[in-house]
């Protein structure tokens, strides 16, 4: 009885504050129109040199169905329906990793009040990206404590169209060799995981493959190069005078000259003359080495900076509803500093665990490792706003709250 009143709150709950979001003003990212014209790009049979497959064909499929118009509506629609299936996953993994049922009620409550809702309409990444990473989670769970043929198919599918979705998502090619080869309950299943993830290895290799026979770089986006020349920017130490190659300094030559912040120059470039992203990759590397120091001491303030910054829904404040959605969102957001230091902390208290019982529940490691795994990615290679861009795992972090919180609990009683 208990289960069914709190299953009809939950959902009552999450539906209303989802539509809501999704009542006010999106905000209209200049990102979107990338996506778009990525999208194009692909039909047409090119390899756009800064989105990855997914979304872009995803807001192309939209755009051919309902027309640009109806774009945005059915593009929210669809997001709002796949962060639905994703709470679904979120209960799960809940069941699996917080054993109380009160505390476990109170972090799902508190997940569906805000943030992750907030993206739904938006025409960007951060929704599927949100949804994406639970659902994943909650299908390696499900393939590890009951293992078939089907769910282990279904998984890696689901991996090659999250990879694709968002390439940070390749954290999980590292992660999955390990469940493979160290749970017990996959013994009969490892040969055909470990090559189902291999074949997943292959196909994400074969694109990068193709995308370096354009641009030169084996890879899937052009986006760390343009980190590279806005993190020389706002760090203070681009200076063109550094590079020596000559086809480098020609190309950053002609960035420098036509530099105004907004990185359709980079899109247009790399697009128009692909020949051109390795010389200025090179160009952007010689600048570095020049200026090391000032490299250095740059992304240790942008880290410093990053811990007073707050993951927040994507609203304004532009009418009275969107004004309340935000400021909630701000008052049940956390610093970025408090992610990384319960991040940190969670590590230690895994590997005691691991030092004491010679195990590891499977459930938190995989959040952890993958919570681990993308931020430190993130914090590496993004140039700015790492609590946008570490958004994906925030619902696997509130989970982890959650358990912290429950773990507390018990220490406190016995105690």
């Amino acid at each position: 009885m208990h289960y069914i009143k709190f299953n009809y709150v939950f959902w009552t709950v999450a539906i209303i504050i989802l539509t809501l979001y999704n009542l006010t003003p999106a905000l209209n990212s200049f990102d979107t129109e990338y996506y778009i014209l990525a999208g194009q790009k692909f039909l047409d049979g090119k390899i756009d040199c800064l989105r990855t497959p997914v979304y872009p064909l995803l807001c192309q499929t939209f755009i051919k169905l309902f027309g640009e118009s109806g774009m945005p509506t059915a593009m929210t629609v669809f997001q709002s329906l796949i962060y639905l299936v994703s709470l679904v996953s979120l209960q799960h993994i809940a069941n699996y990793t917080i054993k109380n049922k009160t505390i476990r009620f109170i972090t799902l409550f508190f997940y569906i009040l805000c943030i992750a809702p907030g993206w739904c309409n938006e025409i960007l990444t951060e929704s599927l990206s949100l949804s994406g990473c639970v659902i994943m989670i909650d299908l390696v769970l499900s393939y590890v404590y009951k293992p078939s043929i089907a769910k282990n198919i279904v998984l890696h599918l689901f991996l090659i169209l999250l990879v694709f979705l968002r390439p940070t998502f390749i954290i999980f090619f590292a992660i999955l060799p390990v469940v493979w080869l160290f749970h017990r309950t996959l013994f009969k299943h490892k040969t055909i995981s470990f090559a189902l993830t291999i074949i997943c290895i292959l196909c994400y290799g074969t694109y990068c493959s193709a995308y370096k026979d354009v641009y030169g770089r084996f890879g899937s986006s052009a986006t760390l190069v343009f980190n590279k020349i806005y993190d020389a920017h706002r760090g203070g130490y681009w200076d063109p005078s550094s590079v020596t190659d000559p086809e480098s300094k020609k190309w950053i030559e002609y960035i420098d000259k036509n530099y105004t912040g907004n990185y359709g120059l980079f899109y247009n470039t790399f697009m128009d003359h692909p020949e051109s992203m390795v010389p200025i990759s090179n160009g952007c590397d010689e600048i570095i080495q020049a200026h090391k120091s000032e490299w250095q001491q740059y992304r240790i303030r942008l880290f410093a900076s990053s811990c007073d910054k707050r993951m927040l829904a994507a609203v304004n404040t532009h009418t009275p509803l969107s004004s309340a959605l935000f400021f909630s969102s701000l008052f049940l957001s956390f610093p970025v500093s408090l992610f990384y230091l319960i991040s940190i902390i969670a590590v230690i208290a895994l590997l005691i665990y691991f030092i004491i019982n010679k195990t590891i529940p499977i459930g938190h490691f995989l959040i952890i490792a993958a919570i681990i795994a993308y931020t430190v990615g993130i914090v590496l290679y993004t140039s700015d706003s790492h609590e946008r861009s570490l958004l994906p795992v925030y619902p696997l972090f509130v989970i982890l709250l959650g358990s912290a919180f429950e773990k507390a609990t018990q220490f406190f009683r016995l105690n």
